[in-house]
């Protein structure tokens, strides 16, 4: 194509680059500077959880943190709403991500102004609370999904983490526990494995982290409780 503006390619190029700034906050600044592999593993599961979700649905992403995976799910997915106790993560993310295809809220799950959603991601929020939190979190979820519904989770094996302080923070929580929750809330459950940013199905030993994935939700019944204390992220 005949070049008709009398700029270089490059100076055409970054003529298309968007003017507009991301900022990043004190968590994933901090991991830039000591841990970046882990910024990078993150955004992989959330490209996992955003293509297992398909196109054209409603996403809550929960305990969204700065926002950077669910701009990922927005873009993705159609729409994703991010949500998180803390609220410097959220006006950092309000101000990076500002499209009519995402939105975010410092909220808890219990109190999110939208209460109905094809799919729920709660990355890495289990992997810090005990057992009884994440039977709160999950009665939570399967009240908000609309129809059978997608709730993903992820969590952190504190065996072999990448965070050599985890083990000292939160307390152990076993593939075989995450299993054995998701199928009390879902018909459907599955267990995948990642090392690093591949993701495959099984739980390798040697997996840094486990996704699993719960399709068609059962009816819990019961009462819809709070779990603002275990939201909180960074």
């Amino acid at each position: 194509m005949e070049n008709t503006t009398g700029l270089s390619l490059w100076e055409q190029i970054k003529e298309s680059v968007a003017k507009k700034q991301v900022y990043l906050g004190k968590c994933n600044t901090h991991l830039f500077q000591t841990t970046p592999q882990q910024i990078l593993n993150s955004l992989s599961y959330y490209k996992f959880a955003a293509k297992m979700v398909g196109n054209g649905k409603r996403v809550l992403d929960v305990g969204c943190g700065e926002g950077i995976g669910t701009w990922l799910l927005a873009k993705e997915c159609g729409y994703a709403k991010g949500i998180d106790t803390n609220a410097d993560n959220i006006t950092l993310a309000q101000t990076n991500w500002n499209d009519a295809k995402v939105a975010f809220e410092c909220t808890a799950i219990l109190n999110c102004s939208v209460d109905t959603w094809d799919a729920i991601i709660s990355l890495d929020v289990s992997g810090r609370v005990v057992l009884e939190q994440v039977r709160t979190l999950m009665t939570n979820v399967v009240h908000r999904l609309n129809g059978p519904g997608i709730f993903i989770m992820g969590i952190p094996n504190l065996n072999n983490s990448l965070d050599t302080n985890s083990q000292q923070k939160f307390s152990f929580f076993s593939p075989e526990q995450l299993e054995g929750e998701m199928r009390r809330y879902f018909e459907y459950v599955f267990l995948f494995g990642a090392y690093n940013e591949i993701i495959q199905a099984g739980l390798l030993p040697s997996a840094h982290y486990w996704i699993a994935m719960g399709c068609k939700k059962k009816n819990v019944g019961g009462p819809v409780v709070a779990v603002s204390e275990i939201l909180t992220m960074g």
